[in-house]
């Protein structure tokens, strides 16, 4: 016989015979040998049922890694754990015929129950105080958690994919990460009570309207992605450790990220309602990403952090903007302010201090375009090496010479008949190029006195 093919006998009396199993479950997992354990002195209806003096000692030594691999992805469709009250880790992932989980006595032990992928529809949680980690993604049928009584160990909950309506985290204060994202019939997430351990925060594709943030000031990551009917983010107090906050497809009408000193990543895509983001000078100092596209004033908006084309980081900012006129403001159809839709690119490494995000921000969201203000915005951006202009705005700003850092200048403006003096005071200015600027009649005649000036191009200019 081949060591490959050796198996192994071993006969103790049942008082011990639960650790021997679990040791020669461990060789036949990592080994590969066939296993038959052999009890003595043990009645076998005792064995059969796990009753008896066998059951209690049985019930006492129970291997995690043997409930895992005799429960998930089978048929099982109901369970009992009146005989393992001492149990720790309980793994029923994938039992897709899985209807009913019977917890007659306390199971003070039991620390991990995934049930994920079942169609259990309830859970009472008061038998189980002391769990630390439930997982109950995936069953679609599931409507109710019974929380009689609070689970202070509970750290991670998670019924992704559910139907259930409603949850009150008052009985699990210290709840750590809860997933929520796919329960579309979720409509309401109660805090009666501060939540001090929370960092992560899954809701996407809820039916969530509102939320306060005033009961989790240490929240981390906050995901509300394609909810659709949220209306308002609600932060009466500062949220020091928010970094994450997605909040992409809602109805949301304005944000106040003054709240949020050390956010870095931030999503708006397609909140179309969005008309106002106030930003104080600063409070974006940590930002890496920022996704506004699909709002009313910018088709395309983009910010990300950006290194220059030779490995090292490219010192100065740089902005593309492209500019579409439109016949109606989405949001105000009886406006008389010009209105524009704009493709934003704007790019910096390292972060700067200057605050050019909040000031691109500053202007509002709605297509209600003021041009003077939209002409400061521009100017009032700092330590700005690229500007490239596209589309239909009628003049150039006015002011561009506050861009002293000004290197690169692309302007592609159908409409503009001539350029600001102003270009003749940009002192860095070492490449200035014009396209399809088909109404443009004159240059500026003291171009000649920009001593940097490496390139100038035109193209399309036929006037």
């Amino acid at each position: 016989m081949s060591s490959s093919d050796r198996f192994e006998i071993s006969h103790h009396r049942f008082i011990y015979a639960s650790s021997s199993c679990v040791k020669i479950m461990e060789c036949q997992k990592m080994i590969g040998h066939t296993a038959y354990p052999i009890f003595y002195d043990v009645e076998p209806s005792e064995v059969r049922n796990q009753s008896g003096e066998f059951g209690e000692a049985f019930a006492k030594h129970v291997e995690k890694e043997i409930l895992y691999q005799l429960y998930s992805g089978s048929k099982l469709s109901n369970l009992n754990l009146e005989l393992v009250p001492y149990l720790e880790e309980l793994h029923l992932e994938g039992c897709h015929q899985f209807i009913e989980l019977c917890m007659p006595v306390e199971c003070p032990n039991l620390k991990y129950l995934n049930i994920s992928g079942s169609k259990l529809s309830n859970l009472n949680l008061a038998l189980v105080p002391y769990l630390e980690e439930l997982h109950l993604e995936g069953c679609h049928q599931f409507v109710e958690l019974y929380m009689a009584v609070e689970c202070p160990k509970l750290k991670y909950l998670n019924i992704s994919g559910c139907k259930l309506s409603n949850l009150n985290l008052g009985l699990v204060p210290y709840l750590e990460e809860l997933h929520l994202e796919g329960c579309h019939h979720f409509v309401e997430l109660c805090m009666p009570v501060e939540c001090p351990t929370l960092k992560y925060l899954y809701l996407g594709g809820s039916m969530l309207r509102n939320l306060n943030l005033g009961l989790a000031p240490y929240l981390e990551e906050l995901h509300l992605e394609g909810c659709n009917e949220f209306v308002e983010l609600h932060m009466p107090v500062e949220c020091p450790r928010l970094k994450y906050l997605n909040i992409s497809g809602s109805k949301l009408r304005n944000l106040n990220l003054g709240l949020t000193p050390n956010i870095e990543s931030l999503d708006f895509k397609d909140c179309y309602r969005l008309q106002e983001i106030h930003a104080p000078v600063g409070c974006l100092k940590n930002l890496v990403y920022l996704n506004l596209s699909g709002c009313s004033r910018f088709a395309y908006f983009l910010f990300k952090k950006d290194y220059g084309l030779h490995g090292g980081p490219y010192t100065l900012a740089k902005l593309e903007l492209t500019t579409q006129s439109l016949d109606l403001c989405p949001l105000h159809h009886k406006s008389n302010l010009p209105r524009f839709q704009f493709r934003c690119l704007y790019n910096e490494y390292p972060p700067l201090s200057s605050g050019n995000l909040e000031k691109l921000l500053s202007f509002g969201l709605c297509a209600c375009t003021n041009l003077e203000s939209f002409s400061a915005s521009i100017y009032g951006l700092q330590q700005l090496g690229k500007l490239t202009l596209e589309g239909s705005i009628p003049e150039v700003p006015k002011d561009l010479y506050q861009l002293e850092s000004l290197e690169e200048l692309t302007l592609s403006m159908k409409k503009i008949k001539h350029l600001p003096d102003s270009i003749c005071l940009l002192k860095h200015l070492r490449s200035l190029e014009l396209k399809s600027c088909f109404l443009l009649e004159l240059l500026p005649k003291d171009l000649g006195i920009l001593e940097c000036l490496e390139k100038l191009h035109l193209s399309d200019c036929i006037s």
